[in-house]
C-alpha cells in the first residue's frame, strides 16, 4: 500500500537553499573530516540537512543505491530512520558496514586488539603468488600486512575472506583501519589523478614495510576511526548494507519512501581501480578485480556488443550520443560511443529500478555533476531529468554549486579541445508522481 511522504508545508526551493554544500569535508584525521577518504559522494552534513527538510515519518525507509562509504545510511540511523545502502564494490560495503559499529563496541574492540596483536610477528602467514598487494609491496611487506589482519580478525573469531556478505560491523572496522593503513603506506605511489594509486616502476621499487610499521599504522588508523565514531550521532535505527547492483535492487516493489544518492559521474572514473588497495587487502586477485571493473557504472572498460540507443533516454542524451559518434577525435565513433552507450544503458536501468522500489509521492534527491567529452558538454543533470520525467517523476527543485575540480581536466590533452573548465554540481529534488 502506498503512503504519502511529502509534507505539503515544506517549500522545496526554500529547503534546498538551506542545505549545506554536498561537497565532502577534508579527509579522515582532520578536524570535522569524513569517515573515509573516498572520492565519490557527499558530506554527512548535507545528508542530515536533506533528511531534516524531508520530514519523513518515523516508519519510512530510505535508500541509497550507490551507497559508497555509507554517508546516507549513517545519517538515516542518526535520524531514527531505517535505511538500505546498496553498492557493487565490496570494499565500500566493508567501509559502510564499519560505520554502523557503536562507539562502545568500537572502543572495546580497540582495547582487545591491543592485546591480540603482539609486539612481535608471532603468526606465520604465507603469501600467495597472486596476492594483488604484491603490486606495491614486497613479499615481506605483504606478509606483515596479512599477519596483522590475521591476528586482528582471529580476536573476533573471523577468518579473512573476500566474502563480505556476513561480515560483522566489528570485523568491518578492522578491515577499514587496515585499508587506511595500507593507503598511507603506499601513499608515495599516488598520481595526479586523486582516485588512482599507480604501480611502482619495477618490483625492486616496491615498498618493504616492517611488521612493526604496519602494526603502528593500524593502531593509528583505528584511533582515528574511533575519534570519528565518537563524533558521530548515536545510531537509533538499523541500517542494512547490501552488496548488490543499482541495476537490480534486492528490494520489493514500492517499499522505499525516499532516495538520497549520488550516481557515478560520466567521467570515465574507474571506481574499482580507485579502491584497488582495499580490494587487494580483501583478497581479490587482479583476475577477480577485472570483472568488477567492467560491472561498475562509468568504467572506462567496455564489454561485449554496444547497447542499442534507447529513445527513452531522452533528447539531451540522444543529441550527445549523435555528436560523440561524429566527433573528429580518434575513436569517437568506436570506443567512446560504446562507452557512453554502456553508461547511459546502466543509468537508465538504475533509475527504472529506483522507480520500481520507490512509493508513489516518494522523494528522490540526486547529487549530479556535469562534464565534457573533448569540447562537447555532457549535461548529466538534464539527461537524468529527461530520463525520470519519462517515468512520470517531476522535478521539484534544483540547486547548482560550483565544483572546484573537473576530473576531465586532469589529462593535459584536454587543452586541445577546450580551456580549463569549472564543473557544475547540482542537487536535484524529484517526486514520483
Amino acid at each position: 500500500m502506498d503512503r504519502p511522504t511529502k509534507n505539503p508545508c515544506v517549500n522545496e526551493e526554500t529547503a534546498l537553499s538551506s542545505w549545506r554544500t554536498p561537497k565532502r569535508l577534508p579527509a579522515l584525521g582532520l578536524k570535522g573530516g569524513e569517515w573515509y577518504p573516498y572520492y565519490a559522494g557527499f558530506s554527512a552534513g548535507f545528508a542530515a540537512d536533506v533528511l531534516a527538510s524531508l520530514r519523513l515519518p518515523s516508519e519510512s525507509v530510505v535508500l541509497d543505491p550507490w551507497n559508497g562509504s555509507g554517508t546516507t545510511t549513517e545519517a538515516c540511523s542518526a535520524a531514527g530512520l531505517t535505511s538500505v545502502g546498496v553498492d557493487l564494490n565490496p570494499a565500500m560495503v566493508v567501509v559502510a558496514r564499519a560505520r554502523t559499529v557503536s562507539a562502545s563496541a568500537a572502543s572495546d574492540l580497540s582495547a582487545g586488539l591491543g592485546r591480540a596483536i603482539k609486539l612481535r610477528k608471532s603468526t606465520s602467514v604465507g603469501v600467495e603468488d597472486e596476492d594483488a598487494l604484491l603490486v606495491w609491496l614486497s613479499p615481506s611487506g605483504v606478509q606483515a600486512v596479512r599477519t596483522v589482519l590475521v591476528q586482528a580478525t582471529r580476536h573476533l573469531g573471523h577468518v579473512p575472506s573476500s566474502e563480505v556478505k556476513d561480515l560483522s560491523a566489528e570485523a568491518a572496522l578492522v578491515y577499514t583501519a587496515l585499508f587506511l593503513s595500507v593507503r598511507r603506506i603506499v601513499g608515495s605511489f599516488r598520481s595526479s589523478n586523486p582516485t588512482w594509486i599507480k604501480p611502482p616502476k619495477s618490483k625492486r621499487h616496491r615498498l618493504r614495510p616492517s611488521f612493526e610499521r604496519v602494526r603502528q599504522e593500524f593502531f593509528s588508523s583505528l584511533s582515528s576511526l574511533l575519534v570519528q565514531r565518537e563524533r558521530l550521532p548515536l545510531a537509533s535505527s538499523p541500517a542494512q548494507i547490501i552488496l548488490g547492483s543499482s541495476e537490480n535492487l534486492p528490494l520489493p516493489r514500492s517499499t522505499v519512501d525516499a532516495v538520497i544518492a549520488s550516481p557515478p559521474y560520466c567521467t570515465r572514473l574507474d571506481y574499482a581501480v580507485a579502491t584497488a588497495p582495499e580490494l587487494s587487502l580483501l583478497g581479490l586477485t587482479k583476475a577477480q578485480q577485472d570483472p568488477l571493473r567492467r560491472l561498475l557504472i562509468g568504467s572506462p572498460l567496455v564489454r561485449g556488443v554496444a547497447p542499442v540507443v534507447n529513445e527513452q533516454w531522452g533528447p539531451c542524451c540522444l543529441d550527445l550520443l549523435a555528436a560523440v559518434r561524429v566527433h573528429p577525435s580518434k575513436d569517437s565513433a568506436g570506443y567512446y560511443t560504446k562507452h557512453f552507450l554502456r553508461y547511459f544503458e546502466c543509468m537508465y536501468a538504475s533509475v527504472r529500478e529506483i522507480d520500481r522500489v520507490l512509493r508513489r509521492q516518494g522523494r528522490c534527491v540526486l547529487v549530479v555533476q556535469d562534464s565534457f567529452y573533448k569540447d562537447l558538454p555532457v549535461d548529466l543533470q538534464q539527461i537524468l531529468i529527461d530520463m525520470v520525467s519519462g517515468l512520470g517523476w517531476s522535478l521539484e527543485a534544483r540547486r547548482d554549486y560550483q565544483a572546484k575540480r573537473a576530473m576531465s581536466d586532469i589529462n593535459p590533452a584536454s587543452r586541445k579541445w577546450r580551456e580549463r573548465t569549472t564543473p557544475c554540481e547540482s542537487v536535484l529534488l524529484f517526486e514520483k508522481s
